[in-house]
């Protein structure tokens, strides 16, 4: 590699050039490691928070667009909902402009965190050491956090843009801090504030970023917390006014109260530490050994006191040395700081309903990464000046070269591998039930995907496992019904509505499943009474809606049945079902030319969704039909 000539203001004469370099490598490696993804479909928590949100059907005006409903990933994170809006608006729900913007965002942070190491290791108390390596060393601690394959559910799943999204602006705010440390006009401080405030309305995490960008400024500049706060006093004021934002959405948002807090059940504060000393160690083991990766751990049994011992002594002796370094003002205890502090808001005492998450790793990933590659680079440094004293610059050039290409070239590799099991939803919860048998959530999805192939025969044996795990999982009970309904096994569909209702009275698709089946066996008014009661639980419901429709339908109510259907392609616009039974209504009151559009827009839909192939042909001589009248 090139050596750079350095300035007197701190630059380098190369400095544009390695820039462009850089964008071009991470580039180049984050499109070849997740080329394999851009049809990966939604999954998980993809559907409710994307597919079927109704306020993303407009970005404009944005308040709307920005709030989602309650209860969803999106909920309270205006900031991250919005980027949907705005993709929803470009492409519908194409899948390829999801991945793309999300791929666009993490390679964007790969080069915010080479700019936070490359200014950081051009500081003067840093420069010496690491001139004139100082932006290789840089490139390598980017490319191969960007490479690591524990960064794909971040990524490849497309929801946790929240988690990408949170991590650009988390590393911007670093980034134009470090600028403003050293620059006389107030821009990069500024902008190091509006980067933090939209990081608040990404995701919660973000609600340490002041605190860690004041860390930065005690190790790395001002050498104490108190002369950092006499010299930028309005700075950390504007960012902790930031707080404020995340504040008011916590406020005004809601929105996770039934996901986080310390009132979920079955999860008390002291069970959720012990899980998260194990959680915390095995996120470390997974930086250094990315396998087995998981979409979902579910919940397992938490860990009692004395089996969590060995655990416990290994995390206070890792936080011990962290906090040690930290007050000697050593780097690497920014990097120890940066890794516990980012991971408290998540792997602390506030309960989660998913203990374990890998996404939650996509920032103190940095810090590992960082920290072992300038490990690696000092320590090959030091090896090579022993063995090759008289060629030590060129052999550690060439040696730390071919290291780093080994080491991002086994990374993508395992990333492009990883990408595949999201290839299709039923591959990615077979990967999930293979690593995860006891997994009883895992299952259920599984069962969910088969029934979305009408393989319900196959779908029906996973609801199975998951009620041996669990026989009191009203979901399981709830979707079996579901599978059974559709091959006609109507009595058993109701008996196992039933059963998921009396576990939990305030499920409302166990409702609307009773609801459709009692349809099916053409008991109007029975079924019509479950869809209200669904209704009542989940206003929101499209699948509630149309069942309604259909009830009021098969009673002769088609004037009561047209705005149930309305209802639901306001909610759901591409719900071709909703189309076609808004076509029958329009049809039975005799509005021709009201069904024949809704008949269309039905075409215009069903072709994207594999569960109406067999009524599309049937529609379209319908159609036809009609037209000629």
């Amino acid at each position: 590699m090139p050596m750079e000539s350095a300035h007197p203001d701190g630059r380098t004469a190369r400095s544009w050039g390695w820039t462009l370099v850089s964008v071009a490598v991470l580039a180049a490696a984050a499109l070849l490691a997740w080329s394999n993804t851009f049809q990966s479909p939604f999954v998980f928590d993809d559907n409710e928070a994307i597919v079927t949100n109704y306020r993303l059907q407009h970005f404009w005006p944005p308040w709307r667009s920005a709030w989602a409903p309650r209860g969803i990933t999106l909920s309270g994170r205006p900031v991250a909902a919005f980027t949907f809006a705005l993709n929803h608006a470009a492409h519908g729900l194409s899948l390829p402009g999801y991945h793309a913007v999300n791929l666009l965002i993490h390679a964007l942070s790969a080069l915010a965190l080479f700019g936070v190491v490359r200014r950081t290791l051009r500081l003067e108390s840093m420069r010496e050491r690491f001139e004139p390596a100082v932006t290789p060393i840089a490139l390598v601690c980017a490319l191969l956090w960007l490479l690591h394959p524990l960064q794909t559910e971040s990524v490849t799943y497309i929801v946790q843009r929240v988690e990408s999204l949170t991590g650009l602006f988390y590393l911007l705010t670093l980034y134009c801090a470090i600028r403003g440390f050293s620059s006389s006009t107030p821009g990069w401080a500024a902008a190091s504030v509006a980067a933090c405030a939209l990081g608040m309305g990404t995701k919660e995490v973000a609600v340490t970023a002041p605190v860690i960008v004041l860390v930065y400024d005690r190790i790395f500049v001002s050498g104490t917390f108190a002369k950092a706060l006499r010299a930028r006093p309005r700075f950390y004021g504007a960012l902790a006014a930031t707080w404020v934002v995340e504040l008011a959405l916590l406020a005004v948002g809601g929105s996770h109260d039934k996901t986080v807090g310390f009132g979920l059940p079955g999860m008390s504060s002291t069970t959720y530490v012990r899980y998260q000393i194990q959680a915390v160690l095995h996120y470390l083991v997974l930086a250094f050994r990315p396998y087995p990766l998981i979409l979902d751990y579910g919940r397992p049994m938490p860990p009692t006191w004395l089996e969590i011992v060995p655990s416990a002594l290994l995390l206070a002796s890792l936080l011990t040395a962290a906090l040690w370094a930290f007050l000697r003002r050593l780097p690497s205890g920014f990097l120890g700081v940066w890794f516990f502090l980012i991971l408290a808001p998540t792997s602390s005492v506030v309960p989660i309903v998913a203990p374990i998450s890998e996404h939650r790793m996509y920032l103190p990933l940095a810090g590992v990464v960082t920290g072992v590659t300038v490990f690696v680079f000092l320590s090959a440094r030091r090896v090579v000046r022993w063995v090759w004293s008289g060629r030590a610059p060129a052999a550690a050039s060439i040696a730390g070269a071919v290291i780093a290409l080994v080491a991002a070239g086994l990374l993508g590799g395992l990333t492009y591998s990883r990408n595949e099991d999201y290839r299709t939803e039923l591959l990615l919860w077979t990967d999930n039930v293979t690593k995860l048998p006891g997994n009883e959530r895992a299952w259920a999805s599984k069962g969910n995907s088969l029934n979305a192939l009408g393989r319900y025969a196959e779908a029906i044996a996973c609801f199975d496992n998951t009620l041996k795990i669990n026989s009191r999982y009203a979901p399981a009970w709830s979707n079996k019904s579901y599978s059974l309904n559709s091959l006609g096994r109507y009595q058993e569909a109701l008996g196992c509505c039933d059963r998921a209702i009396e576990i939990n009275p305030r499920i409302a698709e166990a409702w609307n499943n009773k609801g459709k089946t009692l349809n099916d066996l053409r008991r109007y008014q029975e079924a019509l009474a479950c869809c209200d009661e669904a209704l009542q639980l989940d206003p929101l419901s499209a699948e509630a809606w149309v069942n309604k429709g259909v009830s009021l339908y098969g009673l002769g109510r088609y004037p009561e049945a047209i705005p149930c259907y309305e209802k639901a392609v306001e909610i759901h616009p591409r719900y071709a079902v909703a189309w076609r039974n808004k076509a029958a209504a329009h049809e039975a009151l005799g509005d021709g030319v009201s069904a024949i559009r809704c008949l269309r827009t039905y075409l215009e839909w069903a072709r994207t969704d594999p569960g109406e192939r067999t009524w599309i042909p049937k529609v379209e001589a319908h159609l036809r039909n009609l037209q000629s009248q």
